[in-house]
């Protein structure tokens, strides 16, 4: 989930202070958006990495003369 935790330091503090006041919601809603942010992350990352996988392992077949996929 790091990679989706908030920029905005602050509102997590205030969203912390509030959480120890018995205000769960903000920290609660942070949590969750930091979730989405973080799959979002995860799902373009998985993208680049398809996209330079295809490409390399094409490369590598025709190098070596042969499918190298399987």
């Amino acid at each position: 989930m790091s990679s989706g935790l908030p920029t905005d330091t602050a509102a997590y503090f205030d969203a912390l202070g509030a959480y120890r006041e018995g205000e769960i919601e903000p920290i609660v809603e942070m949590v969750a958006e930091s979730t989405f942010r973080a799959t979002d992350n995860g799902r373009k990352l998985a993208e680049d990495i398809r996209n330079v996988r295809e490409p390399a392992l094409d490369d590598f077949a025709a190098r070596a003369g042969r499918r190298v996929r399987g």
